[in-house]
């Protein structure tokens, strides 16, 4: 029973589908998703993390 509320109480405040202003309403999975992508692009940029060719 202690599971099922402390589930309820994190659903009641954290919501990962709910728009949120800081994040350019987008919904924290969007946003992080979204975030992720963008490294990639950095990370996969030659001269990146060590590249000898330089």
């Amino acid at each position: 029973d202690a599971r099922s509320d402390v589930f309820d109480y994190i659903e009641m405040f954290y919501n990962p589908k709910r728009r949120h202003g800081f994040n350019n309403q987008l919904s924290p999975v969007e946003f992080e998703k979204r975030y992720a992508m963008s490294l990639q692009g950095v990370l996969n940029r030659p001269g990146f993390l060590g590249d000898s060719n330089l």
